[in-house]
């Protein structure tokens, strides 16, 4: 079997969210007859696109789905439009969000005062990079089902820590005390 995606120029809107539509191809292998290729759709296809978890799922089949035959094919082909489901680029922002990092960390590390305070940078750093990893991760999906039932993912509790050495070394090194050694 075979399946392809065709993004069509139509969209389904509801109150909060606007779904872009796809075309879903479906070509059987083998001998499968156009029939028997609906009742897979119909039992297997649809109900596990449907059934996944809110973070898992990237197509779903809209309730008021139709399903095209092309008798033409030399295989039994299906088309049934489906809905994408959003997803914000995490990786982009984050991408963004690690050159504005860089940027600021330069500029502090041009001040002299800032430069010569030792743990300060890297303080900076622990605190800028896991705080922004910390409000990213708000944006991305579970990537294990047991994060779904915590308050914060394993990123988010797994930053925390860091950032908090991080706020430490910056205090202790701007309070002109010497240097660990």
């Amino acid at each position: 079997s075979e399946v392809n995606f065709q993004k069509l120029e139509q969209t389904y809107t509801t109150d909060s969210v606007v779904y872009p539509m796809y075309r879903m191809e479906l070509i059987a292998a083998g001998k499968t007859s156009v029939a028997e290729l609906q009742e897979i759709f119909k039992r297997g296809i649809a109900p596990m696109l449907n059934s996944r978890s809110r973070d898992d799922r990237n197509v779903l089949v809209h309730a008021e789905h139709t399903i095209e035959n092309d008798l033409l094919a030399k295989q039994p082909t299906l088309y049934v439009d489906v809905l994408g489901v959003p997803r914000l680029p995490t990786q982009v922002i984050e991408a963004l969000g690690y050159l504005l990092i860089f940027v600021i960390l330069f500029a502090l590390f041009k001040i002299e005062r800032l430069r010569t305070a030792n743990g300060f940078t890297f303080g900076m750093f622990l605190i800028l990079i896991f705080g922004f990893r910390f409000l990213v991760e708000f944006f991305k999906a579970n990537q294990v089902a047991f994060e779904a039932g915590l308050s914060f993912n394993m990123g988010q509790y797994l930053s925390i820590p860091l950032v908090l050495l991080g706020l430490f070394m910056v205090i202790y090194s701007l309070s002109g005390r010497k240097p660990f050694a």
